[in-house]
């Protein structure tokens, strides 16, 4: 991720860097946009990380305690 936000890279780079597969480097790249970190791609394909949110997650109700 901190590579990503240095500089734009494609995805066969960041597979390669990463010793991974391309498609776990997309599966990377899809685990960043689902947990809200910005993912962006240029008209040439690399992928680049601009800025760096993640999303709120909803606490769940204690069910156990609903059924006083």
């Amino acid at each position: 991720m901190v590579q990503l936000q240095q500089r734009d890279m494609p995805v066969h780079v960041i597979a390669k860097e990463l010793l991974v597969t391309e498609r776990t480097a997309y599966r990377y790249l899809r685990l960043f946009k689902d947990i809200g970190i910005k993912v962006d791609q240029n008209v040439y394909g690399a992928y680049t990380i601009k800025e760096v949110t993640t999303k709120k997650r909803k606490a769940k109700r204690n069910e156990s305690n609903t059924n006083v």
